[in-house]
């Protein structure tokens, strides 16, 4: 009998370690995030809404407040990890501690893909710059360039932007002080008075 417990034992752990396999399998091969079109429903949109405010609340604690299993919870945030719609999971620092933020509209005189291309790859290379926006309008990119005093984003600026001769003027606003600052994505709707 104790020989027959223990192969009951053993069948009970291969079958839960396929069963996990499995299901990493499916979410990780199957619903990869050029394969994926997810449909968010209002579990999704409520457990967006809790994470986006702090990412660090247990699957548990999530699932309470949405009337959802933790494991529920964690599958859901998983797909939508892997949808590409949960992009990171970070750490957000206080950028008045690390020096001042410099908002750069950035104009072209010359505009042609390879240009633009060129400045995006820059950009990306560029530490300094926290966010890039092609954007419409008045000017072609907006920038969110983090330097420790004025002095060190005027190099930067005569480092990085000047030299690019597809760049026709840039301008630079000082951030004095943060009204409101959020990650959560919220879009406005008609239902706003």
């Amino acid at each position: 009998m104790m020989f027959d417990g223990s192969i009951a034992l053993f069948q009970q752990n291969v079958l839960a370690y396929i069963g996990e396999y499995m299901t990493n399998f499916v979410i990780n091969e199957c619903f990869k995030k050029e394969n994926l079109q997810m449909d968010l429903d209002s579990f999704d949109l409520a457990i967006l809404d809790i994470v986006q405010r702090d990412n660090q609340r247990s699957h548990g604690s999530i699932g309470t407040e949405v009337n959802l299993s933790a494991s529920a919870v964690r599958r859901r945030l998983s797909a939508m990890r892997n949808a590409g719609i949960i992009v990171a999971d970070v750490a957000l620092i206080d950028p008045a501690r690390r020096g001042l933020t410099f908002i750069t509209s950035v104009t072209f005189d010359r505009e042609d893909i390879q240009a633009y291309e060129n400045f995006e790859k820059t950009m990306l290379a560029e530490p300094a710059v926290a966010q890039c926006y092609s954007v419409s309008g008045d000017y072609d990119f907006i920038l969110l360039v983090f330097a420790e005093t004025p002095a060190a984003y005027a190099a930067w600026g005569k480092r990085v932007l000047m030299p690019n001769p597809a760049i026709g003027r840039y301008s630079t606003a000082i951030v004095w002080s943060q009204v409101k600052f959020s990650t959560v994505v919220q879009p406005a709707d008609e239902t706003y008075p």
